[in-house]
């Protein structure tokens, strides 16, 4: 089974934390991209 039909299919608390850890991820990366390094500068750039 591939990876993302088993995230898909997952639930529970288990599956929760997966998307919030890959959305966490893909902020970090997108923000590492954009030139946007510290957490704070994150923070405010996100409110």
């Amino acid at each position: 089974m591939p990876t993302a039909l088993a995230v898909t299919q997952a639930s529970g608390p288990a599956a929760d934390g997966q998307a919030i850890a890959h959305r966490m991820t893909a902020l970090l990366l997108y923000a590492y991209c954009q030139g946007i390094y510290a957490t704070r500068r994150i923070a405010a750039v996100c409110e």
